[in-house]
């Protein structure tokens, strides 16, 4: 009778750890709350002595607030167009904000928002 007992004790204990695994399992999910707005800079790297301010992107605003890109200047040289990196090898083929992708910037599985993004100006000799 005393094992009866035991292995029913045993048996409920098993199945108690169980769930309490089961639910701390499930229970650590992050629950992301869905991002609607927010925003990122474009910041501008003319490689030259002109200067362009970054530019503030607000996603999920109207249209009318996206800007086009800026056409920076340079004594003797042409523009060629921005790139996302400095070896100009992935050219940004979009003239407004509107039409670069944001990337999210990320906890876990949940955007907690955006990062900056970086363009580079790409010259050649006149």
């Amino acid at each position: 009778m005393k094992k009866t007992i035991w292995i029913g004790l045993s048996v409920i204990c098993l199945i108690i750890i169980f769930i309490i695994v089961f639910m701390i399992i499930f229970n650590n999910k992050e629950n992301c709350d869905f991002i609607t707005g927010g925003g990122y800079n474009i910041i501008f790297h003319t490689n030259s002595d002109a200067k362009i301010d970054a530019m503030d992107v607000c996603i999920a605003c109207a249209p009318d607030a996206y800007e086009d890109l800026p056409i920076p200047k340079r004594d003797g040289y042409v523009f060629k167009g921005w790139y996302y990196d400095k070896r100009f090898k992935r050219k940004v083929n979009v003239k407004s904000t509107l039409d670069i992708t944001p990337v999210p910037n990320k906890k876990g599985d949940c955007v907690i928002g955006y990062k900056d993004i970086s363009l580079y100006a790409k010259w050649s000799k006149e």
